[in-house]
């Protein structure tokens, strides 16, 4: 009966300070209860919480198969798809790539080369 939300959001670690800053502030104050996203989902949740505690729920896993099997490369971002206007994609990609970081003995088993600067 508890949940956690994280947000991700990319910023160009060259960015300036102040473009930093800007953006910590825009994304804090745009979404979560306090934003101006999502202050309507708070009823939706807590339905999907009294849904998924019954007897019967509690005996299926979760499907996360929407839009499966209809995403196509995105031009010009190379490894990055799209599949339309509602997905799980991004969940399903997300959390590959998590287990991959899980499952690496080190950062090159998962194309990632540390960089040491001085």
């Amino acid at each position: 009966t508890e949940m956690e939300m994280w947000r991700m959001y990319l910023v160009d670690k060259d960015a300036p300070t102040e473009v930093k800053q800007y953006l910590r502030g825009y994304y804090l104050s745009y979404s979560g209860p306090g934003g101006l996203t999502e202050s309507d989902d708070t009823e939706n949740w807590s339905y999907a919480t009294e849904a998924s505690i019954g007897f019967i729920a509690r005996q299926q896993p979760y499907n996360y198969q929407m839009g499966l099997g209809h995403s196509r490369p995105l031009p010009g971002i190379d490894g990055a798809t799209e599949c339309g206007t509602f997905t799980e994609a991004n969940a399903r990609i997300y959390y590959n790539r998590w287990l991959q970081f899980m499952q690496a003995d080190n950062w090159s088993d998962i194309g990632i080369q540390k960089h040491i600067t001085a």
